[in-house]
């Protein structure tokens, strides 16, 4: 009976200290600025209404929040689906908070060694205007502070559980940048990151749509995302993190790799560190200028990176024109680091040819489609090629299959690795499926059967609340 009294005391203590903030027309605050958001508590949430004009504010995001109580920042759209604003051009720092490198983001997400943030949620808003060619005004009231080439939409300084959804990231330099602490989760989905690389420096190569890195114990999974041109010559997806879970996605644009899943030096080589790469429509421009795809590895001397990358059931679309130069769907750039490609189409629009892999060996897999110019193919078993995988509509980017395709209906049974089994689908765009049960398992991207119970971001939003 103590026990149940307790209890009962304890929730109803925190449910007299949990805050919940709305800002915006007619609410009791005007500015998010006007909240103390470097110092949240679990349960508190802060509702950011849509407005005609930007919010031109940046922030720190700090508290520790529980699985079941997590810290909220939430925009609210209008009738229309217009996404609140962050805009990080002319944006005020908070002056009630002090923190580090201003110059490098619109929300920061903790701070690193300093504050921990843990099980936070940001979702709803349009984030941009992070680049060296805006400025900002600091936490000290200091006009005309120029943001680094690399500064971001949201960067996650020091973060445990992180939740980054239904977000519009887009004109930053970099989209999204994770930091390396030990035991983080970060959960990116529903996003639409686009047009990011933005800067004053012509062909900058560093600087990504997304930049994720983490420490030992940690994952960082993206999903239902799509994520579009860079105007760089940075990566569409680049991740150092100890494991990367990459599904359910349409990746496509960028001049440089899609993929690019590397060594971190902050992970110690003896370590093995997986990445699942499953479920994808991964598309190859014609504007790139380097035509690799997916690259497993390390960019740093000294580094290996020890681990396999389970790539499979993914739709690769390559549109590349270019004769010369090393064209390649695979690179493998370490010693011990293999790649798996089991179940996955490879369509090459065109008729110059290109490479199935370039670099040190450790690429196996069955059951892969090939357009018949993809050299190399023989190379893993039961490969199957022909002119055309049988799409839908090729020119409406529908790349489900007809009853008639050569990928229909391949695979009697497949072992996924246990966790990372294919169990939805991606829905243009940034909407999921359960994926179909429809006799054998289809190649690619998509399960041929009529798409039914469509979940979007909207709707987990308006669970939380």
């Amino acid at each position: 009976m103590k026990k149940t009294i307790l209890l009962f005391s304890l929730l109803l203590t925190y449910s007299i200290f949990a805050t919940t903030y709305e800002v915006g027309p007619g609410k009791a605050y005007n500015s998010i600025l006007e909240i103390s958001t470097h110092n949240l508590s679990a349960g508190d949430s802060i509702k950011v209404y849509y407005k005609s004009i930007p919010y031109k504010e940046k922030f720190l995001l700090n508290g520790t929040g529980t699985q079941n109580n997590p810290i909220v920042l939430i925009g609210i759209a209008d009738i229309n689906g217009n996404k609140p604003i962050l805009d990080g051009e002319n944006a005020l720092s908070n002056q009630n908070s002090s923190y580090w490198n201003e110059d490098r983001q619109v929300i920061l997400v903790g701070q690193a060694n300093t504050l921990q943030s843990d099980y936070i949620v940001i979702d709803g808003f349009e984030i941009k205007g992070a680049n060296n060619l805006n400025t900002y005004t600091n936490d000290s009231g200091t006009s005309g502070q120029p943001y680094l080439a690399n500064a971001c939409g949201i960067r996650v300084g020091w973060g445990n559980n992180i939740t980054i959804r239904n977000c519009t990231i887009t004109e930053n330099g970099q989209g999204i940048q994770s930091g390396n602490n030990d035991d983080m989760n970060l959960l990116i989905e529903y996003c639409h990151i686009y047009d990011n690389g933005k800067s004053s420096i012509a062909n900058y190569a560093y600087i990504h749509n997304l930049y994720l890195s983490s420490g030992v114990n940690s994952s960082i999974i993206v999903q239902y995302c799509h994520i579009g041109e860079l105007l760089s010559d940075g990566q569409q997806f680049r991740s150092r993190a100890s494991k990367t879970i990459l599904r359910y996605n349409w990746i496509e644009g960028g001049r440089n790799s899609s993929l690019d899943i590397m060594q971190s030096g902050s992970l110690p080589e003896s370590g093995v560190y997986d990445a699942y790469v499953y479920g994808n429509v991964i598309i190859k421009p014609n504007n790139s200028n380097n035509s690799r795809i997916i690259h497993f590895g390390s960019d740093n001397s000294g580094y290996n990176r020890q681990g396999t990358c389970y790539f499979h059931n993914n739709t690769t679309i390559i549109k590349d024109t270019k004769v010369g130069g090393s064209k390649r769907i695979f690179s493998i750039s370490s010693i011990g680091s293999n790649i798996i490609s089991d179940n996955n189409i490879f369509y090459k629009e065109n008729v110059e040819n290109y490479e199935l892999s370039i670099g040190t060996s450790g690429l196996t897999g069955s059951n892969n489609w090939f357009s018949p110019n993809i050299n190399g193919m023989s190379t893993l078993a039961n490969s199957l090629s022909g002119v055309h995988p049988d799409f839908v509509n090729l020119s409406t980017e529908d790349y489900s299959l007809n009853v008639t395709s050569p990928c229909f209906d391949v695979l009697f049974s497949y072992s996924y690795p246990t966790g990372y089994e294919l169990s939805n689908q991606y829905v243009k765009h940034q909407k999921r499926i359960t994926r179909p049960i429809n006799g054998n398992i289809d190649l690619g991207a998509f399960e041929t059967a009529a798409p039914s119970s469509v979940k979007s971001a909207s709707l987990l939003s308006i669970k939380l609340f």
